[in-house]
Order: structure tokens, then sequence, then C-alpha cells
């Protein structure tokens, strides 16, 4: 807590209490600029509450306290008069130990303040009270009300009746939050004496005999009802896209990435704190065009687009909640995260403060969070999990209960990589496709699904060893597509190379020819295209496995001067890539 000595009055006052043989302890000081300037005496907190007083401490004129919920500022803030805030000489945090708070000041406080009846009752209250007194006798009132048993709201409307007689009258969102905090603070408080306790455990049987309910999702399999959670990734991969493509579906009832059903069209608020209305106003609209979707209605969908918006500011927080209110929707995209809170994103204390208030609003709404994250630049990709590798404190990982965490391809997709404390979907990939029309305009974008992720890339690895046979033959014939120079030329295991091999074989893509280098030793394995003529010459010559049939079976039959299926890139069924990945 703080005492706050207003100018040459407090000085004076803190002065004769000295001399009236009353300690002041040596504690943490600062030096206040400001009209006459003066002091903020920092002390240890006494336990219980401490309520903030200005102006109304019987027998301290000039002295003003900052307890619960109060606030100071502190060095090196500049005061809007002119001059800066600064800590005493020796007494700045960490030089000085705070010290208790003295016992004529705790004595002080304890007394009622002046203008209250010393019964506890109302009294001159109602006659209003003056400024510097009105915050206090607010918060008193409120608790004296909340503990007869009336709701928050109603105290907040008697709150506003008393406060038309305060001269001046405090403002109306300051006096409702005043009923809110001490609301907030009267919850947290021991069951005083004659009000029953809570219940706080359960038998177990009784747990087991409730029915289980399934999962809702949004989009099914993909994204939950009610869940908080990330798209995180590195910068300009396409984060913000596939959270509006997701937040678009939800409006419109249409299917995520044209694959995940979304039972029923919801609402969907979306908070854009990084891209400003005219880029946002394309985007939402070149996504429609590219799905093949209808604008959302104003009935489903709502924006705030750069509104300065700062989830632990309560001000703002207290917007969004009356926007809860009155539109409640069921997903929120908030993007992005770093830019709608003022904490130290790598300060653990304070990130689980961003993060419980938004924790806060989906208990009270039901609402699933979709918060928009980047991720560390150093950050071991592969090598960790997505809500791991997520920029800040670690403690994020924590609400993540249903996040999409993106990484790119080295076949230009994206793999998004599901997370979910329910069933969790095998890592699937996108691409973000343009569309342009004959004069190169882009006048849509399109997320394409493209499946498994392990089976997009068993089919880029094969049809890398593809070409490395192609261009290994068209270099040096057979000779060089033995299983070891193939290894040797692609820079991988021998054992590697040969499983590829066989999968490029079953599908018509090479195929076995045995040969001698040089037309001297024993025969080995080379593996040519499919269409490459018998090796002939110095590889001596060929003997063909007997798999006419078999190799062309899943290619179809050959034509004349080589089949296009043959020639075409390889691709690899989900069917035949689950096989691979079990294999």
């Amino acid at each position: 807590m703080v005492l706050d000595l207003d100018g040459s009055e407090g000085l004076e006052t803190v002065q004769q209490l000295v001399a009236a043989g009353h300690q002041l302890p040596h504690t943490v000081r600062a030096i206040t600029p400001g009209k006459g300037g003066g002091s903020h005496l920092f002390f240890r907190h006494p336990g219980g509450t401490v309520p903030n007083r200005a102006h109304n401490i019987p027998g301290l004129p000039g002295c003003d306290v900052r307890g619960d919920g109060g606030y100071v500022l502190v060095a090196p803030s500049v005061h809007p008069e002119g001059g800066v805030y600064r800590w005493a000489p020796g007494c700045a945090p960490g030089e000085v130990e705070l010290a208790e708070i003295p016992s004529w000041l705790l004595d002080a406080l304890q007394a009622a303040p002046a203008g209250w009846a010393g019964d506890g009752t109302p009294g001159a209250w109602f006659q209003g009270v003056p400024e510097g007194q009105r915050n206090d006798s607010a918060a008193r009132l409120a608790g004296r009300w909340l503990a007869k048993g009336l709701e928050p709201e109603e105290v907040g409307e008697l709150l506003l009746l008393w406060n038309v007689r305060n001269q001046p009258p405090l403002p109306e969102e300051e006096i409702r939050q005043v009923a809110r905090s001490i609301a907030a603070r009267e919850a947290t408080k021991p069951a005083g004496e004659g009000t029953p306790a809570p219940v706080f455990a359960q038998p177990l049987s009784a747990l087991l005999a409730q029915e289980d309910r399934p999962i809702a999702y949004l989009a099914t399999g993909l994204l939950e009802v009610g869940a908080i959670g990330f798209v995180g990734g590195e910068p300009k991969l396409g984060k913000s896209w596939l959270g509006l493509h997701m937040a678009l579906a939800v409006a419109t009832g249409t299917p995520v990435l044209g694959t995940y059903p979304v039972p029923s069209k919801d609402r969907v608020l979306y908070i854009q704190e990084e891209d400003g209305p005219d880029l946002i106003r394309r985007r939402i609209r070149l996504l429609c065009a590219g799905q093949g979707i209808p604008e959302p209605e104003d009935a489903c969908f709502r924006v705030a687009v750069r509104t300065g918006f700062k989830i632990n500011d309560p001000r703002w927080c207290e917007a969004l909640r009356k926007e809860l209110v009155a539109f409640r929707p069921a997903l929120i995209l908030v993007d992005v995260l770093n830019k709608v809170h003022t904490a130290d994103e790598n300060d653990q204390q304070e990130m689980t403060h961003v993060m419980s208030l938004f924790e806060g609003l989906r208990r009270e709404f039901g609402c699933a969070f979709l918060l928009v994250h980047h991720f560390r630049k150093s950050g071991g990709e592969g090598s960790m999990r997505g809500n791991q590798r997520l920029r800040g404190s670690g403690v994020l990982g924590g609400w993540s209960e249903c996040s999409f965490y993106l990484s790119p391809m080295q076949n230009g997709a994206i793999q998004v990589e599901h997370e979910s404390k329910n069933p969790t979907l095998e890592p699937f990939a996108f691409r973000l496709e343009d569309v342009k029309d004959t004069e190169g305009t882009l006048v849509a974008v399109r997320l394409a699904y493209q499946g498994a992720a392990v089976v997009l890339q068993q089919a880029d690895k094969l049809n890398a060893m593809l070409g490395t046979v192609q261009e290994a033959h068209a270099e040096g014939g057979a000779s060089l597509c033995t299983a070891k120079a193939l290894a040797d030329r692609a820079e991988v295991s021998e054992n590697t190379v040969r499983a590829q091999l066989r999968l490029l074989e079953d599908a018509g893509k090479v195929r076995q020819v045995k040969i001698r280098p040089g037309g001297q030793g024993r025969p080995v394995t080379a593996y040519l295209p499919a269409e490459a003529a018998d090796p002939a010459g110095e590889d001596g010559s060929a003997t063909h496995p007997p798999r006419g049939d078999e190799l062309m079976k899943h290619v179809g039959a050959p034509q004349e001067g080589g089949s296009s299926a043959q020639k075409a890139p390889f691709e690899l069924s989900h069917e035949a890539g689950e096989g691979v990945a079990r294999g």
C-alpha cells in the first residue's frame, strides 16, 4: 500500500506526527512532481482489506492512501503538468526493504471517514459526498448491498441513483466498474457465519453416473465449440488467411477447406488489430470468391478493425463483454495476439493474466477464441510440438485446447498440425492458390485441401527419386542407376533408396534390369525409367525380371511411344500413403 503525501500540506502533517513521537519507518519512497511536490511512501500490505482513501482520513490532512485496486505512477513517469517521478536517494526498490505499515496509520485507516455516520448506516451518504470521497463511498455501499444478497446488476443501478447527488457525480462507467469490482472481490471471500459453504467434492459414483456429452463442433472434427486455441506459424505463411477462411466458413455454413463440414452457420466476431480495413475488405472478398461462397450476412459476422482494442485494458475488456452480451458469437477470431494486449509476452505472470481474461469470457459466454500468433524466430521446427514453438512465455501452450500450427512444405504446400484435447487429426496440408483473370488480375484466393501431409511428403520424396533415376540414366545409362549409385547421387541411405524404388516399381514408373558393367563380373540390378530402352553396349546384356503384367496393372496398358501415365509425375493415393506410413 502507498501513503501519498500531497504537497506541502501532506509533508507538514507527517512532520507534526514525527515531532509528536510517532515513528515513520525507513521504506521505499518516491519524490512526486506536480503542484507543491510530494512523496509516495510504500509499505508492505498488512493483510485483509485496505481501501483507497482520498482527503478523508481523520487527523491526516493532505494524505491519501492507495490500497486494494488502487495505483500510483512510478519513476520514470512524466507528470502531465511537468516534472518526472523519481526514487528518493537510497530509497529505490531493491535498495531498501518495504517496511510494515506504522500503527498510527493503520489506526487512522480503520476510523470512519469524514461525512459517514458512525453507526455504519448510510446517513449522510444519500445527501451526496464531495469529490475525493465518491469512489470509496460507492465501494462501501456496494459491499453493504452485496452482503444483503442483491445481485451485482441491481447494485450497479442503485449506485447510479445514489451518484446523482454527488458533487459532481462520477461517470456512469466508473460506477458500474465499482459494482463489478466489489462483486468480484466479495465472491472470493470465505463464507461468513450463517452462510452455507459451497459443496466442494462429490462421490466418484455421482460423477460416473452423469451422461457423457458428445463433442460439439463448429467444423466437424476440426474446430470445437467453446475452445481456446491458436493459429500459429512463421510470419507470412498464411495464418491470417486460414483463420479468416475458417471464420467465413462458420458464418456461412460452408465446409472448411471444402472438407470439414460446418453443421450449421453461426455468429462470428472478427477482431483485427494488425491490418487495415482496405486489406481486410479485399481479403474477405477474395476468399469468398475463391471458395464460391456468399459474403456473410450482418446477423452472422461482425468486425472490429484497428480499434485500438486491448484485452488487459478494463475499458476495452468491458467493451468486448458488452459486444458478447449483445451479439453472442460462437467464434471470436483475434488477429494478431501481440497487438491486443500491453503485457510483456515473455513474462509468465503477465501473459497468464492476459489469457485468463480470454478464459473468463469463454466461461461466461461459451464462445470459442481462435488467436492468431507467431512462432519464435529460432523455432526448432520439427523437433517440438506446435504449442512449444509459440513466441513468448511457455504458459501460452497451456491454453492450447484446439489449435492449428502451420509449417512450410518443400512442394509449396502448407502443413497444418492439429492439436486438440479431444480427438486430434493427423497433420494435413493445404495450398494457398491465387486465381487470376486473363489479364493477370487477382480475382480470388483459394485454400485448396491437399490431404494428409505424410502422403504429400511421401509423394514428394518419390517424385524426387524418380527425377534422380531419370537424370542418372540420361547422363550415363544403366550403370549409374544401381541402388548404390542412386543413393550416392541423392545423398541418402541405400536402404531408403531401395524402399522408394520398390514403390516406384509397383507404380510402373521404373523397372529393373540386370547389367554387367563393362561386360564383366556378376550381374547387378539397375533401375531404369519405365519408358527407357533396354541397355546395351558396355553395360552388357540385359535381362528382365518376369514382372510385365504385374508392373503395368498400376498404370494401364502401354501406348506407342510410352504412356502418358508413365511420363506424368508420381501421385500417391491416400490409401497407398497410409500403407507406406504404417510400413
